[in-house]
């Protein structure tokens, strides 16, 4: 198979090949939305064994059609978040940066760039991220500290809280947002994975082993009670599964 594209094994009829823009690019996420908050999925890529990164990052997990599907799901959403570290590992930019992609989210209805939010209970952030010197994008942070934004180049917002509902309603009821993508890491997932406020998983699974000694799994804490995950499609590129589940 050419890179790029998918095989769709669930649901079927099986073997039908897709690109990236036709597996993800018309999900109808805003229309899911709750009148208390965004319709919310997670979006995490982990190892056979269950680990969410290699040494100290994801860039050896994925292959092209993994990144090609990240950013699809970003063209569908109203805010993309993630947590500080990942932000300053992953050297994060801001969302939507390219004219064609402003143009592909503006044909759905969506604002040109989605908002980017994040939360920190130090207030430190990686302002040297090129997400924080972006003069185009919109960040909303939730933290209790005292933060210094003064270095950034990006509008960034303060909103004192760290609790995943109140985060959730504010970006619903004061920012407009209709579906939110959180791209984790397992420190931000837990919490709102603990809350029952995830609705959909997006799981890609790589092909490999790692056998680390310290775990890294997408999900970093207890939940109070077991979430069942139901399988809504299953595609394939190359020996990567990439899964989609409904989470209860």
């Amino acid at each position: 198979m050419s890179a790029g594209r998918l095989t769709r094994l669930f649901p079927g009829p099986g073997g039908v090949t897709l690109s990236p823009q036709e597996a993800y690019g018309e999900l109808g996420l805003n229309a899911l939305a709750r009148e208390d908050r965004p319709f919310v999925i997670v979006n995490m890529v982990a190892t056979a064994d269950g680990q969410g990164r290699i040494d100290n990052d994801t860039s050896e997990l994925g292959n092209e059609t993994d990144l090609q599907l990240f950013l699809t799901l970003r063209e569908q959403v109203d805010c993309v978040m993630a947590g500080v570290r990942t932000v300053a590992i992953e050297n994060y930019k801001g969302p939507a940066a390219k004219p064609e992609t402003r143009e592909r989210r503006q044909r759905q209805g969506l604002a040109e760039r989605p908002i980017f939010a994040t939360a920190t209970t130090s207030g430190k952030l990686p302002i040297d991220a090129p997400l924080f010197q972006d003069d185009g994008a919109r960040i909303v942070v939730f933290s209790k500290a005292s933060i210094d934004t003064s270095a950034a180049r990006a509008a960034i917002e303060i909103v004192p809280t760290e609790d995943p509902r109140e985060m959730l309603s504010t970006l619903r009821h004061d920012h407009g947002v209709h579906s939110l993508l959180l791209e984790g890491g397992p420190t931000i997932n837990t919490p709102f994975f603990s809350g029952e406020l995830v609705d959909e998983l997006f799981l890609t699974l790589a092909p490999v082993l790692t056998g680390a000694g310290t775990p890294f799994p997408i999900i970093a804490g207890d939940l109070p009670r077991q979430q069942k995950l139901h399988l809504i499609g299953a595609l394939l590129s190359e020996e990567h599964l990439f899964l989609r589940y409904r989470v209860d």
